[in-house]
């Protein structure tokens, strides 16, 4: 092969790849701006002709996109999370706290608590938490009416602990009447 040959024929193989080229840059501008048609899939699941228009791009791809609109999927993929285990009980309150009494310090009354896990006493006004019980001082007379694990329980001095019946509004159905000396009726 001689040199003009060479040429030429490097000469045609750049023009056949400009060609080729510039087809490929119009084939991609025309599907990047060419607008879409829009399916609408409500109407297959409204009972109509899933069978796809004349003219459209690709018949096959819209009837297996149909086959597949028309499946129902009814296999779980993941399976539920077990159910968490049952709460434990809340442990008695007489193993809790204990009343060692009360103080009345003009109009202030303060309960002094011992907290059986500590063995410490305390003094709690109403209103006050108990650390480390969950139990909320709500009253306090002679005997201390304490909010615990949902329930209302009246302490003595005693040692007597009684769950207190309350109506809906959580106040207790029958008054609280300061007991001298400590004993329950």
């Amino acid at each position: 092969m001689n040199r003009k040959t060479a040429r030429r024929l490097s000469t045609a193989i750049g023009a056949l790849a400009a060609i080729v080229l510039i087809a490929a840059a119009a084939l991609f501008v025309h599907a990047l701006l060419s607008p879409r048609q829009p399916r609408d899939f409500s109407t297959l699941s409204q009972g109509a002709d899933p069978t796809p228009t004349a003219g459209t791009k690709s018949d096959a791809a819209n009837r297996d996109m149909d086959s597949l609109a028309k499946r129902k999927m009814t296999r779980t993929i993941v399976k539920a999370p077990p159910a968490p285990p049952p709460k434990p009980a809340a442990p008695v309150l007489s193993t809790l706290i204990r009343l060692s009494g009360v103080i009345d310090m003009g109009g202030i009354k303060e309960a002094i608590l011992e907290v059986k896990k500590t063995r410490q006493s305390r003094g709690y006004r109403e209103g006050a938490a108990i650390e480390d019980t969950g139990a909320v001082v709500k009253k306090i007379h002679d005997s201390v009416l304490i909010d615990y694990d949902a329930r209302t329980f009246r302490l003595t001095a005693s040692g007597e602990i009684d769950e207190v019946k309350t109506e809906t509004g959580g106040s207790p159905v029958q008054p609280v009447t300061p007991v001298s000396g400590g004993k329950q009726p």
